[in-house]
């Protein structure tokens, strides 16, 4: 296991105790066509989180 595989089980371990409903996952389509919009490739941890955790609404304050 990586350092990158810890964090995202670690997140998606708290997102889903502390969050009352995730969005499902992002697909790589998803991810892709926002790196299209945005014109930059996402941090490969933030794609990853994305894609394995919830389409945004998790983390601290204003949510990822």
């Amino acid at each position: 296991m990586t350092g990158i595989d810890d964090l995202s089980r670690r997140v998606l371990v708290k997102a889903d105790a502390t969050t009352e409903r995730l969005s499902p996952p992002a697909t790589e389509e998803e991810v892709e066509n926002a790196e299209r919009i945005l014109g930059f490739k996402l941090p490969p941890v933030l794609a990853r989180l994305y894609g394995e955790v919830a389409n945004g609404g998790f983390g601290p304050d204003y949510h990822l």
